[in-house]
Formats: structure tokens, sequence, C-alpha cells
């Protein structure tokens, strides 16, 4: 089987690569703004490891991996201050 790699034009290819840059760049500054409210505001604790400033830089270069690590060390049973305020 043959399959042609050509299938779009090199202008048409260039603007797909540019959206798709665009949307990874809004995404990974989404969640850099979601962590470091939810570090400053949302939070009942200091945040674990780190400031909350270096936990939104990391989140903005490491994108949605740094933000689900954020997540499982502040807000899942997997953190004993959360595990107690929910009862357990």
């Amino acid at each position: 089987m043959n399959i042609d790699a050509n299938f779009l034009p090199p202008e048409l290819a260039l603007i797909f690569v540019a959206v798709m840059w665009l949307i990874t760049i809004v995404i990974h500054i989404a969640f850099a703004v979601a962590v470091f409210s939810d570090a400053m505001i949302g939070s009942k604790c200091r945040p674990v490891l780190v400031t909350a400033g270096i936990w939104s830089l990391a989140t903005l270069f490491g994108g949605v991996f740094v933000a689900a690590t954020y997540w499982v060390l502040h807000r899942s049973t997997l953190n004993p201050h959360v595990a107690s305020s929910h009862g357990e």
C-alpha cells in the first residue's frame, strides 16, 4: 500500500500547524493561570514542593501533565490533608 504524504498543499499544512500551535499555547496558558489561581486563592494549605509561581511556570511549559501532577498533589485524596477533610 502506497500512502501519499502530500495530501495537503504546503500552504494548508503550514496553516494547520500554526493553528495547532496556537491551540496548544492557549491551553498551556489557561492551565497555568488556573494552577496559579488555585495555589494562591483556592487552596486552604500551602502548595506542595514549590511556590505557586513555580507551579504555574512549570504548568506553562509542561502543560496538561504538570497540571495533572498539581491536581494529584493538591486536590486528590492521595494528599492526607484532602483525605482528612473528606471525612476519611
